[in-house]
């Protein structure tokens, strides 16, 4: 009976596109194989393009037809579904190994009588049913075989359905198969487009319809082995009738094809099948002789007892074993106890240089306060004596209006009554006009005295208003002098503040500095042993936790060294033109264990692109987007890499499909320390990777943006092009 080495699917796009099998291969070895597949990761669709390989136009229900692959929204246009047999030694053709293949379309239209234009007779509807008419086409088909003796270019692994990146069409592999059938004498091929032809050639390879037909009725439902038989064959006579009988007539059928027996063949078939349930039954009467198994126990004994000291010795074995991980263990606990004390050192650190910057902005806020406080009060006393002064100019004004208007009222009185007086004497005496000058002459004697008497007066008191107005401005200056001075005694106290915290910064970032390097020699002494461990028992399943535990270790270190190294990051920069597929793939080797163990799948696009930047720190900025998405990406998801345009510029961007980050969260993941509701929930964020990141960006000319939605996944946007630099 023929044996399953190896399976393809090829271009099988399911639930409506959103999950495909691109081009999946699943290695048998001739051996009883589990593949474990996660709810929704496609078994029942599998199962029903392997049936296909046997049964052709097969379902498994009527919610399992495989016209659903071609439905609105699948996108399939031609899917392959191949098997790879290892033939029984006794077959006489020289070849080893058959490839069944199964390739399918989405039906063209067909004639009003059933046929169809093109000549391919295997079709069938969504019922799997042939189509009776135009409307009713669904899919259609055909099956090959290849046989070969080796592995080679046209085995299961190597037969082109892709060329040059395109998918194979329909016709296009059908006519590769002919023109392999009549150039390639190292393989043999036969392709069939109607269903009896193809199982009646199977059948001679051991392939029946009726064996593949009890798989197909366990994997209808997804039961058990056991549910399916109890429900289908709960007797002995169903068992015979249903099944064996069956089996029998297939291959009485194909020896009466193949070799030219009679029916006679399939009565000898019966008879052999008595025999052997005869002595099925003697031998369930042999299983209850209690003491046949006694003596079957004391023979077997002595085999024990002679291998009691193997076991002796694999359980001395065992707790060396178990020692040796319970001492790793502790140190690994010590470790990390090292790593939670490191941690809280460096929080520890940052709050120190959080509590010196907060002093500064303090005593600054302070001065400008305190200078504030001095300016207004001179300000507010200066508007006071001007106010006064004012009130002060005001007051004599009206002093002196009311002075004027007084003096006026009665000089008036006084002229009007010598001014009456005169008109008087000149109606009443007739005087001349001489005698009248006299008169005048004699008015302004007296008048003009009392108007330079007046001016004199206004002039004291306007030169009494300019004195007092240039002692205002006295004042004024000497309150300035008194400010300046204030705030040369303010900016000696910000810089000595300053400078001392610059030194004990300093102190602090050399000892965390060397504290950094040192931890690197316990690191290395713990993969040393790790490695030992190893080599002495590979298969212990703590070994890969211990390594990814070791691997975020380091990566602290190193992100605490480059936080560090931030302040003379000018100086270390070396722009030059570099890979950027280089440093991808750098980065992606780098972070490949926690994409094996998290089972996490990377779609990576070639980026074939020369950018101008510091390879160096590039680099620990993917790293550090990598590791964010494999921290916030749940087992089974995927990573995506490629080029794409946006904002005008072409884009290198990398995304997840991981729990995403929340749309307030968004305009603050660059700032240091913000870990975002996710960050604080999830307890894995120290909101310094994404600041760390964007500040390199900036030093290198480059810039770095993040869209995200909860739920469904993050896009880190890096906008890579920059100007030709020049060292001057």
């Amino acid at each position: 009976m023929p044996q399953i080495n190896r399976i393809r699917v090829n271009n099988v796009k399911y639930n409506f596109g959103t999950q495909y099998y691109d081009d999946f291969m699943m290695r048998f070895h001739c051996r009883n194989t589990i593949y474990d597949l996660a709810n929704g990761g496609g078994k029942s669709l599998l199962m029903l393009l392997l049936l296909q390989n046997v049964i052709p136009n097969c379902t498994l229900d009527e919610k399992q037809p495989v016209e659903k692959l071609f439905r609105p929204g699948g996108g399939n246009t031609v899917i392959h579904s191949l098997i790879e047999w290892k033939l029984d030694t006794t077959n006489n053709d020289g070849y080893k190994y058959m490839t069944t293949g199964f390739c399918a379309r989405k039906a063209k239209d067909t004639e009003a009588d059933g046929t169809e234009a093109d000549g391919i007779s295997g079709r069938f509807s969504a019922a799997g049913e042939a189509p009776a008419g135009r409307d009713n086409a669904s899919v259609e088909y055909f099956n090959y075989c290849i046989f070969y003796r080796e592995f080679g270019e046209n085995d299961i692994k190597n037969l082109p359905l892709t060329k040059n990146g395109e998918r194979i069409t329909y016709n296009g592999l059908k006519q590769y198969l002919r023109e392999l059938e009549h150039n390639d004498f190292h393989v043999s091929v036969k392709i069939f487009d109607r269903k009896g032809e193809y199982q009646s050639f199977i059948s001679k390879y051991g392939l029946y319809e009726s064996e593949w037909e009890i798989i197909r009725g366990i994997n209808k439902t997804e039961g058990h082995v056991r549910t399916y038989f109890e429900t289908n064959y709960k007797t002995s006579r169903k068992v015979v009738e249903d099944l064996l009988i069956e089996e029998i007539i297939q291959k009485s059928f194909h020896n009466k094809l193949a070799v030219g027996n009679d029916e006679g063949q399939m009565a000898q078939t019966l008879l052999d099948i008595k025999d052997t349930l005869a002595r099925l039954s003697k031998k369930n009467a042999q299983i209850t002789n209690y003491d046949k198994q006694m003596e079957l126990l004391d023979a077997f004994s002595e085999y024990i007892l002679g291998y009691r000291s193997l076991y002796e010795e694999k359980g001395n074995l065992r707790g060396q074993l178990l020692k040796l991980l319970m001492q790793c263990r502790q140190n690994l606990s010590g470790y990390r106890a090292q790593e939670e004390k490191q941690k809280d050192e460096l929080l520890h650190l940052q709050e120190e240089l959080l509590k010196q910057q907060r002093m500064i902005q303090t005593a600054e806020v302070l001065t400008e306060q305190a200078s504030l406080a001095g300016m207004e009060e001179l300000i507010a006393a200066n508007e006071k004596k001007r106010a006064y002064f004012k009130e002060q100019e005001e007051h004599l004004k009206r002093q002196m209006e009311e002075t004027e208007s007084l003096v006026e009222y009665r000089e008036y009185l006084q002229y009007q009554k010598l001014y009456d007086e005169l008109l008087a004497a000149i109606a009443a005496n007739g005087q001349t006009d001489e005698e009248l000058t006299k008169q005048l002459y004699a008015l302004a004697a007296v008048i003009v005295p009392q108007l330079v008497q007046k001016k004199n007066a206004a002039g004291e008191e306007l030169q009494n208003a300019e004195t007092q107005y240039r002692a205002c401005q006295k004042e004024a200056a000497q309150a300035k002098a008194d400010y300046q001075e204030l705030l040369g005694i303010f900016d000696e106290k910000i810089l000595e503040l300053k400078s001392e915290a610059r030194i004990k910064g300093q102190d602090l970032s050399d000892y965390y500095g060397m504290w950094a390097h040192q931890i690197k020699t316990p690191i290395a002494a713990m993969h040393i042993l790790l490695q030992s461990v190893e080599d002495e028992n590979p298969a212990l399943p703590e070994l890969k936790e211990m390594k990814m535990e070791l691997f975020k270790m380091e990566q602290y270190v190193e992100m605490v060294l480059t936080y560090l190294r931030m302040e003379d990051m000018s100086g270390d920069l070396q722009f030059e033109k570099v890979s950027l597929d280089k440093i991808l793939k750098q980065s992606v080797r780098k972070y490949s264990q926690m994409f094996i163990l998290q089972k996490i799948r990377l779609d990576y696009r070639s980026v074939e692109r020369i950018v101008l930047t510091d390879e160096k720190w590039l680099e620990f900025v993917i790293e550090q987007i990598l590791s964010n998405a494999l921290k916030y990406t749940k087992n089974g998801g995927e990573i995506r890499i490629c080029l794409e345009e946006k904002r005008g510029r072409e884009c290198l961007v990398i995304e997840d499909n991981g729990i995403g980050i929340q749309a307030e969260d968004l305009p603050r993941v660059f700032e240091k320390g913000f870990t975002g509701y996710n960050g604080r929930a999830d307890k894995k964020s120290t909101g310094i990777g994404l600041y760390l990141c964007k500040k390199i960006m900036d030093k290198m000319g480059h810039k770095i943006w993040i869209d995200s939605e909860v739920g469904k996944g993050t896009r880190v946007y890096l906008e890579l092009t920059r100007k030709e630099w020049n060292p001057e």
